[in-house]
């Protein structure tokens, strides 16, 4: 069985204070690592970083052709009663 932890996401208004943070936190030997979001991954109510955060969290590593075939399924629909994850987004 796999260990259960704790796992927090801190979001930042800016890279710098975000990279700022990542050294303070190694400095501290305080596990953690920066994962960069765009801007417009929060213009829509489902982007792919939904489709990836809870695989990062379950601590899973991405191929380049694996985040290439996210691709596929085009940007979300914005359907008006939301099907996700039984769409075409994010299918890989």
């Amino acid at each position: 069985m796999i260990a259960k932890k704790d796992r927090i996401v801190v979001t930042f208004y800016t890279t710098t204070a975000a990279m700022k943070m990542e050294d303070v936190c190694k400095a501290r030997g305080a596990e953690g690592r920066i994962i960069p979001v765009p801007g417009a991954a929060i213009s829509l109510p489902v982007t792919v970083f939904d489709v990836v955060l809870p695989q990062i969290f379950a601590g899973e590593r991405f191929t380049k052709q694996q985040l290439i075939n996210l691709a596929d399924g085009g940007l979300c629909q914005l359907c008006s009663h939301c099907h996700f994850p039984n769409c075409s987004f994010g299918r890989y």
